[in-house]
């Protein structure tokens, strides 16, 4: 009987062993699949990474290329724009030289001279012309000027509306003294607003009226 217990226990523990052995060995099967799996899963994620990348490289490759093309069709287009300002540049340094070297030749020189002392001589000739009065204008008087004024001429331009141009007009005129203007008649201020090309401006502002008034103070003086 004793004997039997023990065969019982002993296959018993047998069992155990051998199922401890089995659960160990299919556990580490398990382990090995599932480490396979996750290999392969890592795998997979990094052959769609690396041919993202591989995508993102090419693209990045062909916009480098465009723009090297575009930069080089840049770099043509101001070569083309700037040829014409060069030559066009080296054109006018050509004329400039070609300039400078005829204004140095003697030949140039002494055409220049001779030019120069021609018109001295013609200038020599012909002597200094002094300002030539306007005819009168047909139908109207001219004042009485003189050549020269009666001893200091007076300062016309005491009278309003007479400047410093229109006073020197007058004086080539003929006319230097206060008692000319006072004596204009219709037709001598028709005719010196002709010249004075200011029509009605001696009557506006009375230059007879004035030329008067300043005879008078200076024979009250």
């Amino acid at each position: 009987m004793d004997y039997l217990l023990l065969q019982i226990l002993l296959f018993l523990i047998l069992a155990a062993v051998v199922g401890f052995f089995i659960g160990w060995i299919t556990r580490g099967l398990g382990f090995e699949s599932r480490l396979l799996s996750s290999e392969n899963q890592w795998r997979a994620r990094h052959h769609v990474l690396q041919s993202e990348n591989n995508r993102l490289q090419s693209e990045l490759d062909a916009s480098k290329m465009k723009q090297n093309e575009s930069l080089e069709k840049v770099q043509i287009d101001d070569s083309m724009l700037s040829l014409p300002f060069s030559s066009t540049q080296e054109r006018s340094d050509k004329d400039s030289c070609k300039t400078s070297d005829t204004e140095d030749h003697p030949l140039e020189r002494l055409r220049s001279g001779l030019n120069q002392i021609e018109k001295s001589e013609i200038s020599g000739q012909i002597p200094e012309q002094t300002e030539i009065f306007e005819p009168p204008v047909a139908g109207h008087t001219a004042p009485a000027g003189l050549d020269q004024p009666i001893g200091n001429a007076d300062d016309l331009k005491t009278i309003k509306g007479i400047g410093p141009k229109i006073e020197s007009t007058l004086n080539n005129l003929g006319i230097f003294h206060f008692h000319q203007i006072a004596d204009f008649s219709e037709e001598n201020i028709y005719w010196v607003n002709e010249h004075l090309q200011f029509k009605g401006r001696i009557e506006r502002e009375g230059w007879v009226t004035q030329a008067r008034a300043l005879i008078n103070e200076k024979s009250d003086t």
